[in-house]
């Protein structure tokens, strides 16, 4: 069964909420872009100080990516680096959830 609802009832959830999971493809080569692209959404929506965690996904098919740049460049975000696939870094991410709500 598919609930459907309208882009405003959609809104008023985004208010309630505690907090963002923003999930990025670490092995995508246009991160930096579709990062910018969702943080401007955010904006638009008057979200952008909500607390966030940038997640991001596939370490373990992007060996080379240079973590610390990431966590460097993005460390207002908290960010974690995870593999769902192999549960790389998914306690820490879960630990960090459970601090802040």
């Amino acid at each position: 069964v598919c609930c459907k609802t309208t882009y405003n009832e959609n809104l008023i959830i985004f208010y309630f909420i505690d907090l963002i999971l923003h999930i990025i493809d670490v092995s995508d080569h246009f991160l930096h872009d579709k990062i910018a692209v969702v943080q401007s959404i955010l904006y638009g929506m008057r979200l952008e100080k909500k607390n966030q965690l940038f997640v991001f996904n596939k370490v373990d098919l992007a060996p080379s990516v240079d973590v610390e740049q990431l966590k460097t460049r993005y460390n207002t975000f908290n960010p974690h680096f995870v593999s769902a696939k192999s549960g790389l870094g998914c306690n820490q991410l879960v630990s960090t959830i459970e601090k802040l709500l």
